[in-house]
């Protein structure tokens, strides 16, 4: 069984696009999506969008599947496409329990916006049928984080709500109430949800990381307070990437893990954003590009 695993990084997961182009360009096909923050959106997003059949010849649904989400990221032209800074009066309201209790300096409703016009187009509502397993391609697992517990926890063929809770840092975004919990950005605990495919008895897992592993010096001039908590998530990103993927990324391990020989990291070698908002057009191009090339290398 096929798993692909696509970790959270913010604007970063774009490369994930171009990385998925060259895994179905060579035939290769997930029969599982793990997904975290960003990476959640994508696998969510691509698990939806593959239930429709391409009208180009010799084009699988995958294929269309993935030009759709590309179109997704290119129509992206700044952050404000995804957040939007709140008046100092809501801001203050929020902090002092008013409506909403929105807890956050940006609002993340263009987010939401963006889940639920995909989910609109693509869902089950588009397939006439009800939520549920039918309503994605293949079995798609997302990953979040429960405030109450702390703990990390699974969402099978998720929702628009879980989908943002995913996507949400605390403090930065808002956080999203489900039941009597709350839940936020499952890269908390678990940004490259490699275990639970491990745990699903996948035995050929392809992990599409978005940020090149370790930390790595950029050329970073901040303009704004957005700037540097993105660049402050971004390092704590590096050290959750550690974690997850421990001796994974060592040389020898790389195209063999611990169902045998089916654990397989394709890794960025270079990083064009600096920080995981760092929402360009012209980033978001190369980073797809690259994607899509350090794919077609790894995989010959």
């Amino acid at each position: 069984m096929i798993a692909f695993v696509l970790p959270g990084g913010g604007v970063r997961t774009c490369k994930q696009v171009g990385m998925l182009k060259a895994l179905f360009d060579k035939g290769i096909y997930p029969d599982r999506l793990y997904g975290v923050s960003g990476g959640a959106k994508n696998a969510w997003a691509l698990s939806l969008m593959a239930r429709y059949a391409s009208d180009r010849p010799g084009w699988s649904n995958w294929q269309y599947a993935i030009e759709m989400l590309g179109f997704e990221w290119l129509d992206l032209t700044s952050t404000s496409d995804v957040l939007r800074k709140r008046s100092l009066w809501s801001r203050f309201w929020g902090l002092s329990g008013g409506w909403g209790g929105k807890k956050s300096q940006y609002s993340s409703l263009p987010l939401r916006e963006m889940l639920q016009r995909i989910w609109d187009e693509y869902g089950p509502s588009s397939q006439g049928g009800e939520l549920g397993e039918s309503c994605f391609t293949v079995p798609t697992t997302i990953g979040l984080v429960n405030l109450s517990s702390g703990e990390y926890e699974r969402r099978e063929n998720p929702t628009v709500e879980e989908v943002l809770a995913s996507s949400s840092m605390p403090g930065f975004m808002s956080p999203i109430q489900m039941g009597d919990d709350w839940y936020a950005d499952g890269g908390a605990r678990h940004i490259a949800p490699i275990n639970d495919a491990i745990s699903d008895r996948c035995d050929k897992i392809y992990v599409l990381l978005a940020t090149t592993p370790g930390a790595h010096r950029i050329d970073f001039q901040p303009k704004t307070q957005l700037d540097v908590v993105g660049r402050f998530a971004s390092i704590l990103a590096d050290e959750v990437y550690a974690d997850d993927l421990g001796d994974y990324l060592s040389p020898e391990r790389i195209r063999t893990g611990p169902t045998g020989p089916g654990m397989h990291i394709i890794a960025p070698t270079h990083d064009y954003f600096d920080s995981f908002m760092d929402i360009d057009p012209a980033k978001i191009r190369h980073g797809i590009a690259h994607g899509e090339r350090v794919a077609r290398e790894y995989l010959g």
